[in-house]
């Protein structure tokens, strides 16, 4: 299987930048399991960078799974321009 950098975009549903100015992720599973192992995989793609915390995030009576990665906020950036410009290719889109 081949992973690219533009696929972190579709780990989780929220992308946030930590105080250190890493990427933290939160996605709706409940438990680690195969997106793990993709974000794994996805991290290696930037270079040597990796999952550091599994924190749980709370919303009222929701639960969601944290990643915290190492991985530089600005690097994710970029591959979310990345994204959304083959997105946008491949869907027609016109700005």
């Amino acid at each position: 299987m081949k992973l690219l950098k533009e696929d972190i975009n579709r780990i989780g549903y929220d992308w946030i930048e930590t105080e250190d100015g890493t990427l933290q992720i939160i996605s709706k599973s409940k438990e680690c399991g195969i997106e793990e192992i993709l974000l794994r995989n996805i991290l290696l793609e930037f270079g040597d960078y990796r999952v550091i915390e599994y924190p749980v995030c709370e919303e009222g009576t929701k639960r969601s799974l944290g990643y915290i990665t190492n991985l530089p906020y600005d690097l994710y950036q970029k591959a979310h321009t990345q994204f959304l410009k083959e997105y946008k290719e491949r869907e027609g889109y016109r700005d």
